[in-house]
């Protein structure tokens, strides 16, 4: 929060009030009651318009209260004031809540500008290239993201977030040992431990650091990014099925009471279970991706969580389980084949699809930040927890970069 610098009650009413609507937004939001301060910032805002301290305090509040545009509705006249302004930290924290609210609304190529603006003031701020090379990455615009990135690790050599960044850019270029010493780099400097050491992996192949699955806040954070556009360059784009062909890998013309779809993403899997399916319930990470799904239809229930964690507390009952392209980010599988059995009524089906590793090599982390999965130790897993195979099919999941991505599709039933 910002001081106010408005004049003395004694000055005019106007002000006076403004000042006391002031002053009571900013109790309201160190109490953490952000609505209430909203609504006071906003009253200061209507009796003393474009002024900054009260336009960094409301848009600070929307931002928080998760209200971007009409953030944008009370910077504008704001930074439109800029030329009156004496203090140069009000400019800077109005082009700073700018570039943060664009960037929140997905707007990189409107960010940039005033990003740049804003480092004309504060050449050494490293955090700020830091963040200017995260929206250049967002605008696939790699070598100057890398730049940026440089330019801020040269100013802060302890700078984590952006050891991590260029060494994804890096991992992405194929330049795999210069990404894992940036990985190594952001370790020891603080950066996040679990994120970091499975990058790290991906690009030396050190199983020791794989871990058993990709980092939660990762994959939320990938699909919820992805979920508008998922579909169009998922399907149409790359070519994929994967929904489509576990459905027709299905005993003809069974039917069941109860699905699961672990990993539902934005739906795909509702539309080729259609007429087979009672009940059809969706479990994913990403609330972005659930909404997605929600507007497709065909779900009973979608329900927020880690796939492992939602099976442990799930009741027996379904009849038929499915996984499509959901293992790419699940190393370790034994304990979900455990709980997905606990969960399947016997007899019951589970359906899925892995990329494919050499079929005599256990689960593999690779550079594309994807497990693959071999044909030997799934055969074996699938025994050792209680299931038979009746079918395994061979197939191209997708195409990425003009190859066909190889990939398995099983489909195990419960042993009684």
């Amino acid at each position: 929060m910002t001081e106010d610098t408005t004049p003395p009650p004694q000055a005019q009413p106007a002000l006076a009030a403004a000042r006391t609507a002031f002053l009571a937004g900013v109790q309201h939001h160190q109490a953490g009651r952000l609505h209430e301060a909203e609504q006071c910032f906003a009253a200061a805002w209507a009796l003393t318009p474009g002024r900054a301290s009260v336009a960094i305090n409301l848009a600070t509040t929307r931002l928080a209260l998760g209200r971007p545009q009409a953030v944008l509705a009370v910077l504008a006249p704001a930074l439109a004031a800029t030329a009156t302004l004496t203090d140069p930290a009000d400019i800077e924290a109005l082009l700073a809540l700018q570039a943060r609210t664009l960037t929140v609304l997905a707007q990189p190529e409107a960010a940039l500008p005033v990003l740049d603006q804003l480092l004309q003031r504060r050449p050494a701020d490293a955090d700020l290239h830091h963040r200017r090379g995260l929206l250049l990455g967002r605008l696939d615009h790699a070598d100057d993201a890398l730049a940026a990135f440089d330019t801020a690790l040269r100013l802060d050599a302890t700078l984590a977030p952006a050891w991590t960044q260029r060494g994804s850019l890096l991992r992405e270029a194929g330049r795999l040992a210069d990404a894992a010493q940036c990985f190594r780099q952001a370790l020891a400097h603080g950066g996040d431990a679990a994120l970091n050491r499975w990058f790290l992996a991906s690009v030396t192949g050190d199983a020791a650091d794989a871990a058993t699955q990709a980092p939660p806040p990762y994959v939320r954070a990938l699909f919820d990014g992805y979920a508008e556009g998922f579909d169009r360059h998922l399907v149409d784009g790359l070519g994929y099925d994967v929904p489509q062909a576990l459905a027709a890998l299905l005993p003809a013309g069974r039917q069941f009471a109860s699905a699961l779809d672990l990993g539902c993403g934005t739906g795909l899997c509702a539309p080729p279970l259609q007429g087979r399916v009672a009940r059809l319930t969706g479990v994913d990470l990403s609330p972005r991706m659930l909404a997605q799904a929600r507007a497709r239809g065909g779900y009973d229930a979608l329900h927020e969580s880690e796939l492992l964690q939602w099976l442990r507390r799930a009741q027996p009952g379904f009849d038929l389980v499915l996984a499509a392209d959901v293992f790419i980010y699940v190393g370790e599988l034994a304990d979900v084949f455990g709980e997905v059995r606990r969960v399947l009524l016997p007899g019951g089906l589970f359906a899925f699809s892995v990329e494919a590793a050499a079929d005599d090599q256990p689960a593999m982390l690779g550079p594309q930040l994807r497990y693959r999965h071999g044909l030997d130790a799934l055969h074996a897993l699938a025994g050792s927890t209680g299931f038979d195979v009746q079918a395994v099919q061979r197939r191209t999941l997708r195409h990425e970069q003009q190859q066909a991505i190889e990939g398995l599709l099983w489909v195990l039933v419960r042993q009684a």
